[in-house]
């Protein structure tokens, strides 16, 4: 239980990391935090989990989606909202793995 808690502080703290990292690199390059708010909201990155789409910003976890990270590690969860099958705060297509699926269940 220990180890399974101080894995999941490790990733919560690499996320943090690369973030910084990017934020920095962004602003080094543009001299503009208004233009690394912007970019850094609208990035979109494929979830490893359920390969859906998502918002960069809009998940707590770099490499899964909300939907995913607040099923696998208990993250807080989007307020979906759905038009033309995308959910308008992050993108999430609405698809779940097998795996998710199966944990949604119980």
């Amino acid at each position: 239980m220990r180890s399974n808690c101080l894995t999941q502080s490790l990733v919560i703290f690499a996320n943090f990391v690369f973030r910084l990292k990017v934020i920095a690199f962004l602003y080094r390059t543009t001299h503009s935090p208004t233009v690394v708010l912007h970019i850094m909201e609208k990035e979109i990155k494929i979830c490893d989990e359920c390969e859906s789409e998502y918002f960069a910003a809009s998940s707590k976890m770099m490499k899964l989606c909300p939907d995913c990270s607040h099923f696998l590690y208990d993250y807080e969860n989007c307020n979906h909202i759905f038009e033309n099958d995308r959910c308008v705060n992050c993108h999430w297509n609405g698809k779940s793995s097998k795996y998710i699926l199966s944990k949604k269940e119980k």
